[in-house]
């Protein structure tokens, strides 16, 4: 049976958000870019929630969204594709948020594909408005996840039209 894609929506408070799966979410792994191709027709603008694994990426998009405790954050489980999220306001906000699994390091995505034409990172980066790269600092890889943070930048640089 083919799997289609379905929207599921969640009502909260002054907020809809809608996940859609399973073709909307991408692997961890760097060879999913094929899985990246509806990123491309969303012209919503995009957040990007990125950092290392267990840096507190899904928990902080819970507290926000979600309107959970953060207590309750400690039990969520990692994730482990990317999660596309639409977040709407009836009349303020509208935009896309990418939250990104800590596992997947992008820059395995731009030294895979130096010389073709329309990069996965191109698609990861088309309509990214905010870029959130969350760090923490209590974590012994910090200065990694600093390195990390540096690279997603140039990548993010190089990937953009100007």
């Amino acid at each position: 049976m083919e799997a289609q894609s379905q929207n599921h929506s969640l009502e909260v408070p002054e907020w809809s958000l809608s996940v859609k799966t399973p073709e909307s979410q991408l692997s961890a792994s760097p060879s999913s870019a094929s899985l990246l191709t509806n990123a491309s027709h969303n012209t919503k603008p995009k957040i990007l929630l990125m950092g290392l694994s267990k840096s507190g990426k899904t928990s902080i998009r819970h507290v926000i969204f979600h309107k959970m405790s953060a207590n309750e954050t400690q039990f969520l489980e990692s994730t482990p594709k990317i999660d596309k999220i639409d977040i709407s306001n009836k009349s303020f906000l509208d935009f896309q948020l990418w939250d990104f699994p800590g596992k997947l390091d992008i820059s395995h995505l731009r030294e895979k594909e130096e010389n073709t034409n329309n990069s996965t990172l191109e698609k990861i980066f088309l309509q990214a408005r905010v870029l959130i790269f969350v760090i923490d600092p209590m974590e012994e890889k910090a200065s990694y996840a600093i390195d990390r943070l540096h690279n997603t930048i140039i990548d993010l640089l190089r990937s953009t039209p100007r």
